[in-house]
C-alpha cells in the first residue's frame, strides 16, 4: 500500500482541563491554600480524582495493512507535577473495523524528544471480524503503564496487523488524567 502523509491529531488542553476540571494552575493554589501537610493534601486529592484532564483526538480513515504504526500521540505530560509517575488513568476510545482476526491497537508510554525510548507498551483491544466500525473503549489503570510514565513523555495509540492483514480505523482518541 502506497505511503500516505499522516493526519495531524488535534490535542485539546484547554484552561479548564479539557471538561470543567481542574488546571494545574488551579491545584497548586488550593494545595498553597489549605492548611495541610501535602501528604494529606495527596492523600485527599487522590482517592476524589482530583486531577486534570488531557485530550487528544483525531478522525480521519486510515486503511493499514501489515502495520505497527502510531496512529494517534497525545501531548507530553505535563511538568510541575509533585510525582515522580503523575499518571493515574488512561482512557483510550477507537472506532475502527477489520475483517481480519490479527488486526488490534496498543498503546505505548515514549519518553521525550525525537529519538525518544518506549518505555512500556501493552495490548488495549482487537478488531472485531464484522464489517462494520465498532467503538471500542479501553480504560488503562495498569500500574506497569502508570508507573513508566515520567514528566514530558506521551502515549500513543499504536495501530497493528500482520503481514496480509487490514486494519481500519476512523478515529482515536486519548484522554489522560495526571496528578499534581
Amino acid at each position: 500500500m502506497p505511503s500516505r502523509p499522516k493526519p495531524t491529531p488535534r490535542n485539546n488542553q484547554s484552561a479548564d482541563g479539557g471538561s470543567g476540571g481542574p488546571t494545574a494552575r488551579s491545584i497548586a493554589k488550593l494545595r498553597s491554600l489549605l492548611p495541610l501537610p501535602p501528604e494529606l493534601i495527596t492523600t485527599i486529592f487522590g482517592p476524589a480524582e482530583y486531577w486534570v484532564r488531557g485530550v487528544s483526538s483525531i478522525y480521519s480513515v486510515w486503511s493499514y495493512s501489515g502495520c505497527n504504526l502510531r496512529y494517534l500521540s497525545s501531548p507530553s505530560i505535563p511538568q510541575g507535577s509533585d510525582f515522580l509517575h503523575p499518571l493515574r488513568r488512561v482512557v483510550a476510545t477507537i472506532t475502527s473495523r477489520g475483517g481480519d482476526p490479527d488486526s488490534w491497537f496498543e498503546l505505548t508510554v515514549d519518553g521525550p524528544g525525537s529519538d525518544s525510548i518506549e518505555r512500556v507498551r501493552v495490548t488495549i483491544t482487537s478488531n472485531l471480524q464484522e464489517s462494520d466500525y465498532a467503538e471500542h473503549r479501553v480504560v488503562i489503570e495498569d500500574e506497569r503503564v502508570l508507573n513508566a510514565a515520567l514528566q514530558g513523555d506521551t502515549v500513543s495509540v499504536c495501530a497493528v496487523s500482520r503481514l496480509s492483514c487490514v486494519n481500519i480505523v476512523a478515529s482515536a482518541g486519548i484522554e489522560m488524567y495526571v496528578a499534581y
